[in-house]
């Protein structure tokens, strides 16, 4: 099997290339071929997806949340996709948990040595992709406008404590969703559209999964806290199901998709299952 690693420097404190001999030494018996490249921007990646990855039978993105939107995305445009794979390197690590990774690299190293694989569902938000969250409104621009700086130097607790001045700016919006041919109009702080458990760093589902072909979506009340209290510790927030649905929230904001910006305005999102199979725990 050839394997394809790409790393992005960008992610958590740009110094993981210091690791690659001991991820060539650990897999050498895995992959017949190896071949590891330093995406530097956007436009070499793309580059690099469009007439390097198809020649691969497995993607190993080496890098943190953002590396994984991207990857899924450029993923998403090939008709032939190798199975993904992932070595985390970034901050949160939220998407890395579908995989069954953490930040240990001994045991992300284990999981590919394993080989075990499984299809999971991927979220489509218009024209764009997502793993793990789609969310809008009070919280999700958090994650996109924290400085590189901070989140190299406090990891996840940067986001924590940028989250304190949203906990207490009291919100609301109104988000009108039409699903199934019914349209409902739900007041809250934020929309989240949750693909497995996980977000924030957080498990707010733990019956949640990635390979159902559905998601969750939460409208929690305005609350203290801007609803977050309402998803722990007893989490009274209960989840809509969903398969297809449009949602059209009374704000300008950003949606956020796996933690970066998107678009704004109406959004419609979608299930799609059986097109992406992972390397996994």
């Amino acid at each position: 099997m050839k394997a394809l690693f790409l790393y992005n420097p960008e992610a958590g404190r740009g110094n993981f290339a210091k690791h690659f001999p001991k991820i060539k030494n650990e897999l050498a018996s895995s992959f017949g071929e190896m071949l590891f490249l330093t995406l530097e921007n956007k436009e070499k990646a793309k580059d690099v997806y469009q007439n390097i990855v198809p020649k691969y039978d497995a993607l190993i993105l080496i890098g943190g949340d953002g590396t994984l939107h991207f990857g899924i995305n450029e993923l998403m445009k090939l008709k032939k996709k190798p199975i993904l794979g992932y070595i985390h390197s970034g901050t949160l690590g939220d998407g890395g948990k579908i995989f069954g990774v953490n930040r240990n690299l001994t045991r992300s190293i284990q999981i590919l040595k394993k080989g075990k694989t499984r299809r999971i569902d991927i979220g489509k938000a218009n024209d764009s992709y997502f793993l793990y969250c789609l969310c809008n409104g009070c919280y999700s621009d958090l994650s996109y406008s924290v400085k590189s700086k901070k989140k190299r130097s406090l990891y996840h607790f940067s986001y924590y404590f940028s989250s304190i001045k949203e906990m207490f700016r009291k919100v609301s919006y109104a988000y009108e969703m039409e699903e199934n041919g019914k349209r409902i109009t739900r007041i809250s702080p934020f929309a989240l559209i949750l693909n497995g458990k996980r977000m924030g760093g957080f498990q707010l589902n733990k019956e949640g999964k990635d390979d159902d072909g559905k998601m969750e979506s939460y409208f929690p009340k305005p609350s203290f806290l801007n609803g977050i209290l309402r998803f722990l510790p007893i989490k009274e927030e209960r989840p809509i199901s969903l398969k297809e649905a449009t949602i059209i929230p009374s704000n300008s904001l950003p949606w956020c998709l796996d933690g970066e910006e998107g678009e704004k305005g109406e959004i419609k999102i979608s299930v799609i299952s059986d097109e992406i199979s992972i390397f996994c725990r």
